[in-house]
């Protein structure tokens, strides 16, 4: 598998949640408990998806692990403040 295919799967998979998430989303849109569970999922997805991703790379160091799960974290409350809970 070369290097175009790899990132063509890893990144598949990161749109998959993307599209999860979205889809969620707008499923449980009139549910705040449900929007709050939603969006920390979505966010602990997509730091898990990037530490896996920079590992398989071998380009992982505990910065970029922090960066994800930093940003992660600060999405998740911007969300948790836009959804007003």
């Amino acid at each position: 598998m070369d290097l175009d295919e790899k990132h063509l799967i890893e990144y598949s998979i990161l749109g998959t949640i993307l599209l999860l998430f979205i889809g969620f989303f707008w499923y449980f849109r009139f549910d705040k408990t449900a929007l709050l569970i939603v969006s920390g999922a979505g966010a602990l997805l997509y730091s898990i998806w990037g530490i896996i991703h920079h590992a398989v790379q071998e380009r992982l160091t505990r910065l970029i692990a922090l960066e994800y799960i930093l940003f992660g974290f600060l999405v998740f409350l911007l969300l948790f403040f836009v959804i007003g809970l």
